[in-house]
């Protein structure tokens, strides 16, 4: 069983965060009590001392340790020593501390030999049980640990290290040598009184290099897709060329300022903080002016902030230094689709395509654009085949229910918006059609039950309360309607145009109220007659 928690970001629920000191601690407190809803069920079904319970890690947190916030980058105690807990009553002796060294690599082993399974013995990692039930002398073993985060992350150097008799040493670009006996920390390093020492490590590190490549099966071909590789470039993972050129040979210790500047960009970028983002990046280009992940949130930054021009720019520079990001092109494309230029948006979509042919968002796109210029049976076909490979993508669905929607075929309209709402349980507009479509297939009931899901993810929203008003009404109660009519001046309705024409309405439009109703709408109209994104979301029934 895998727990997510604790890991950056930390958002524990605002109940948990009150009881512990940090985020981070309460995080630790949630999958605690996970862990413990686990063991209280075994122990209820009676099995619990016939499990092989093992609790570890695949890392720690640095906290702020070495100038690292989180962790991916350094290889110091602080994110790989990580805690390790058995539990089996006939296998082990209860309440032990096992004082030799554990490798990662030993604890699969150690199950398949607790269990009675083979393979353990072809792995890298060693059978522990009988150490840890001692009987035998703990084995002495060199314990390895790498960063190549550093490295295809950022375009920094990689690090190796290895942890053997109370010493460690790190190969980097400035080696590093800690006693961590005196220094658990590893805050002082030793490299210029202990270089003999770490040339000896480096050699042991070497052996457990060898021992891996010999373990090693050789791929034919890189298993990761072009669409596997764009994904992790837009996570953060996995550094473009260009940006592993502009960064190449950096020790960490030193690139960890911009590594750092980049991580906190990242971060305001998602948050929405355009300008904060947007300064910390052109603090890092101006160092690195390469740096292929930077002109990449800048473009996106200055295309949230309505500079379509500033976005194109910076994409264009990223695009000087790595030619072939198809990430790239199809947001070249989207500043031109919302630049008015149809042409321009789909040569810059094809353009993704062929670099990347199974690019799902490409093909979306390409449908809109189809349907834009009226071409609604090329819009299908897109979007069917960006289904095709990937059932899972909302955004091809809910094109396809709008097109649907707009002809008529209030069925295919529904099921295609249940589709978007089953991946993507937020998307309001989809609730809000699926409401629409459902009035229309005449399923009330289906139809109040989604404005209403609605109405609970949008509570600001006069959408979903104005439909459920509509629906009321046409169901033969106008009084009602009227009522609920009202209640949405304080969630800035202010769409007279739409009580006076709206079909639903003719009933209420008869009561004695309604004419205060109208008159209040009016004099709350905005001076600015733009609509509203609210009111351009709304599809009228």
């Amino acid at each position: 069983v895998h727990f997510f928690d604790p890991h950056q970001p930390n958002n524990p629920p605002a109940g948990e965060r009150i009881k512990s000191p940090t985020p981070y601690d309460a995080e630790i407190a949630i999958a605690d009590r996970g862990v413990g809803m686990l063991l209280d069920e075994l122990r209820s079904l009676g099995v619990l001392d016939q499990t092989l319970v093992v609790l570890t890690a695949d890392h720690g947190e640095s906290l702020g340790e070495h100038g690292e916030k989180t962790h991916a980058v350094f290889i110091y105690d602080a994110t790989v020593r990580v805690p390790l807990v058995l539990r089996n009553p006939t296998l082990l002796p209860e309440g032990k501390v096992y004082s030799g060294p554990v490798r990662t690599v030993d604890v699969a082993p150690t199950i398949l030999a607790a269990l009675g399974l083979p393979g353990g013995k072809e792995m890298q990692g060693i059978d522990l049980l009988p150490a840890v039930r001692g009987k035998v002398p703990p084995p002495d073993l060199p314990q390895y640990s790498e960063s190549l985060t550093s490295e295809v992350g950022f375009g920094m150097a990689p690090l190796f290290g290895i942890r053997h008799g109370g010493w460690k040493w790190i190969r980097a670009p400035r080696p590093e040598v800690y006693d961590l006996g005196k220094d658990p920390k590893e805050l002082r390093n030793l490299y210029a009184t202990e270089a003999r020492r770490g040339a000896a490590m480096d050699v042991e590190l070497e052996k457990v290099l060898d021992d891996s490549r010999r373990h090693a099966v050789a791929a034919n071909e890189n298993p990761m897709d072009k669409e596997t590789e764009e994904t992790l470039r837009a996570l953060g993972y996995l550094a473009p060329r260009g940006q592993r050129e502009a960064m190449a040979g950096i020790d960490p210790k030193d690139g960890m300022v911009l590594y750092q500047k980049l991580e906190d960009a990242r971060h305001l970028a998602q948050n929405e903080h355009w300008q904060e983002a947007e300064k910390l990046i052109r603090e890092i280009l101006a160092a690195t002016p390469k740096n292929v992940t930077c002109w990449n949130i800048l473009a996106l930054a200055r295309l949230r902030q309505n500079d379509g021009q500033g976005a194109r720019d910076a994409y264009l520079r990223s695009l000087a230094v790595e030619p072939n990001q198809a990430r790239v092109f199809a947001m070249l494309g989207s500043v031109s689709l919302l630049e008015g230029d149809l042409t321009g948006a789909e040569r810059q979509y094809k353009k993704a395509l062929e670099l990347s042919p199974g690019f799902v968002e490409a093909m979306s796109n390409l449908g809109l654009l189809a349907a834009l210029k009226g071409d609604r049976e090329q819009a299908l076909a897109w979007n069917r085949k960006a289904l095709a490979l990937d059932p899972s993508f909302p955004r091809a669905y809910r094109r396809l229910a709008d097109i649907y929607y707009e002809r008529g075929e209030w069925g295919k309209a529904l099921y295609n918006y249940r589709q978007v709402i089953k991946i993507a349980r937020s998307d309001f507009a989809a609730l809000v059609q699926a409401g629409n479509s459902a009035r229309r297939l005449e399923r009330p009931l289906d139809a109040e039950r989604f404005f209403r899901k609605a109405a609970r993810l949008r509570p600001d929203s006069w959408i979903p309360d104005y439909n459920l008003a509509c629906l009321k009404a046409s169901r033969g109660d106008a009084p009602g309607a009227l009522a609920d009519l009202e209640k949405l001046a304080g969630k800035g309705f202010h769409r007279a145009d739409l009580l006076a024409r709206d079909s639903d309405l003719a009933a209420v439009r008869a009561l004695p109220g309604f004419a205060a109703l109208e008159a209040k709408v009016r004099a709350a109209r905005p001076a600015n007659n733009a609509p509203s994104e609210e009111a351009i979301v709304l599809s009228t029934h």
